[in-house]
């Protein structure tokens, strides 16, 4: 229960901003991504969303999703009877030390 809303609201500006990208480069995405997308379509039942669709979909869903509903599925995921530790980083601080 250590998230916030303001790391909430970076994780959707990120996600968003990826998706973005995503549809500001669909023109270079590679076929077999695409061939991926509609074998899925077809053999799995898999909805098909094309990239702008997604981004507005997930606009408006990532605007539903509240903290707890974030505290929740962590915890579901992580029990805390099984956890030892989880550790995630992108990079270091400026001048930080690896302990060893």
């Amino acid at each position: 229960d250590r998230v916030t809303e303001d790391e909430l609201r970076m994780a959707r500006r990120e996600i968003l901003g990826d998706l973005q990208t995503q549809w500001k480069e669909r023109d270079q995405t590679e076929s077999s991504s695409l061939a991926d997308e509609a074998r899925d379509h077809f053999l799995l039942a898999a909805p098909y969303v094309d990239d702008r669709d997604e981004v507005a979909l997930a606009a408006a869903l990532l605007q539903t999703v509240t903290v707890e509903d974030v505290r929740e599925a962590i915890a579901a995921m992580f029990p805390a009877e099984h956890l030892d530790a989880v550790v995630a980083a992108t990079r270091p601080a400026p001048g930080f030390r690896w302990p060893w």
